[in-house]
């Protein structure tokens, strides 16, 4: 039988380990990523804002297209893909992409599944708000949004074609 030392010994082993699992998830959930496929794919123009985001890498999101309307936009197209940066950046980082975004007014946050570096990771994509996509309906984007587009896609080896293809397709 065990004694009442030993008994306590072993709940506050418990307690602990729960303790630490807790803890572990609420740091990992500090962490967020986003899944940038226009402007924000350019490191100089994101760390302007947010200087600590560091890239994971280049992602793919599956079942969606780019397109532009002014500015770059994704939408939902079945057997489609877009390539973009997934930057990881602190949650508390998150209001100044939704203030630079204007979260609910120009663009709204999407939850999204991007494949990179081999696995699934659960992502934040900004989409154009539909109000603010009709004001931007049928205006082009200026050369210089495009160059900086360009820019972060070369940067991080994105080929062109997918600007290309959309500016096309728009």
């Amino acid at each position: 039988m065990k004694s009442l030392t030993q008994f306590m010994n072993d709940i506050q082993g418990e307690l602990d380990k729960e303790h630490s699992v807790k803890k572990k998830a609420t740091l990992k959930a500090k962490k967020i990523h986003i899944f940038a496929y226009g402007h924000n794919t350019n490191t100089e123009t994101l760390t302007k804002l947010v200087p600590s985001a560091e890239s994971v890498g280049v992602g793919t999101l599956y079942n969606f297209e780019l397109y532009f309307e002014e500015f770059a936009n994704i939408r939902m197209d079945k057997g489609a893909s877009v390539k973009g940066v997934v930057w990881q950046l602190e949650s508390s980082q998150l209001k100044k992409l939704d203030g630079y975004e204007a979260l609910h007014k120009d663009y709204n946050r999407l939850p999204v599944e991007v494949t990179v570096n081999g696995k699934e990771e659960l992502c934040i994509a900004y989409i154009m708000d539909p109000t603010f996509e009709v004001e931007k309906l049928h205006k082009k984007p200026t050369k210089d949004y495009i160059e900086t587009v360009a820019m972060g896609y070369k940067e991080h080896g994105i080929p062109l074609e997918q600007i290309r293809k959309a500016l096309k397709e728009s």
